[in-house]
């Protein structure tokens, strides 16, 4: 048996959040912790930076434009930044979660209905501005679609991995522009499920020491 004094155990732990030891490889500040949630976006980015040495925020808007990281709904449904191979492992972990029916507002039918013309337009394109969906939204739907609706929709389309965010940089954002669209699809959604893809998440999340 391994005895740990409080001091030790907080320094561990502190050590598997990658907070001990920056790295220089940015998308390894975000597969130590097997992703990072934050309600805003700055937030999240500051928690990298925490984990991180001799990086600019311009390497990190690189990533952000070239799909090395993604934004997506993951753990407690709240928005996360993950390296891609994480965002597959995580939604191996949670592939038997559904999303909760109070999110659906009595209206399951036609969020789930929206959720698909969504996900076949995603096919088409690869990627979609934010204009874009919601005009597609708009002409599927007889009547306007609230904002906890909306939110329920892209929640239903992410969960099989069939959509994520392009976290928005500073820049684009000041522009109110999208160069490469906000929402992308994944082509791959109906790739056989690999249970060791989830028995891979359960390893990480214990060495992370998220229980």
């Amino acid at each position: 048996m391994i005895t740990m004094t409080c001091a030790e155990l907080f320094r561990t732990r502190l050590h598997h959040q990658g907070l001990l030891t920056p790295t220089a490889q940015l998308t390894a500040t975000l597969s130590t912790t097997v992703g990072l949630q934050a309600q805003q976006l700055r937030q999240a980015e500051s928690s990298i930076a925490l984990r991180s040495h001799g990086l600019h925020y311009s390497n990190l808007q690189a990533t952000y434009v070239s799909g090395a990281i993604v934004r997506s709904w993951a753990q407690r449904w709240t928005y996360q930044l993950f390296t891609h191979s994480d965002w597959a492992l995580a939604i191996a972990a949670r592939r038997d979660e559904r999303l909760p029916n109070a999110y659906f507002l009595k209206e399951k039918g036609r969020v789930l209905a929206l959720a698909k013309v969504l996900t076949d337009e995603l096919h088409q394109h690869a990627s979609l501005s934010r204009d874009a969906v919601a005009t597609l939204r708009a002409d599927s739907s007889a009547t306007p679609v609230s904002n906890n609706l909306r939110y329920a929709i892209l929640q239903v389309v992410a969960a099989p991995r069939a959509l994520c965010l392009q976290p928005t940089d500073r820049q684009s954002a000041a522009y109110g522009c999208a160069r490469h669209g906000d929402y992308r699809g994944n082509a791959n959604t109906n790739a056989p499920f690999c249970p060791r893809l989830r028995a891979g998440s359960a390893q990480r999340f214990l060495q992370v020491g998220w229980h």
